[in-house]
């Protein structure tokens, strides 16, 4: 295993995920999602924790990287757009679903628009990851 390409896709999948989220859920679905989700006083912060999102973003690149290198082999734009999308889609159902069973602040419309996101968040940030992880190889 290189583990110079394992930290570089890290962390240019984790920036990458980071952009692609704040261009997603900050400005594009943003006020689609708005009526489906619960407004309860001090549920939300001011201010989303910036620091906590990116580290999430690094953990969630980390998933792709550990799954693309260790068990797919993917070293592709195209293929580590294709297999981030569906790894992504999956874990945003599943997340999705666990906060609308246990908790009243989500409707089932959100789901259905976040998947959306998660797709596209999935493709960008897994195109990234199989590209740096393809550099260099003939």
């Amino acid at each position: 295993m290189n583990y110079t390409k394992t930290i570089m896709s890290v962390i240019g999948g984790g920036i990458a995920l980071f952009l692609a989220g704040w261009l997603i859920w900050g400005f594009l679905l943003m006020n689609i999602q708005a009526p489906y989700r619960t407004t309860v006083e001090g549920i939300a912060k001011p201010e989303p924790d910036i620091l906590l999102i990116f580290i999430s973003c690094i953990a969630a690149a980390g998933l792709l990287t550990l799954v693309f290198q260790r068990w797919a082999g993917i070293k592709t734009l195209i293929t580590g757009a294709k297999a981030g999308a569906m790894i992504m889609v999956l874990y945003g159902i599943a997340a999705d679903l666990a906060v609308v069973a246990e908790f009243n602040i989500l409707e089932m419309p959100y789901i259905y628009i976040n998947v959306i996101g998660y797709l596209i968040w999935g493709a960008l940030g897994g195109a990234i990851i199989g590209w740096i992880l393809g550099r260099g190889e003939a």
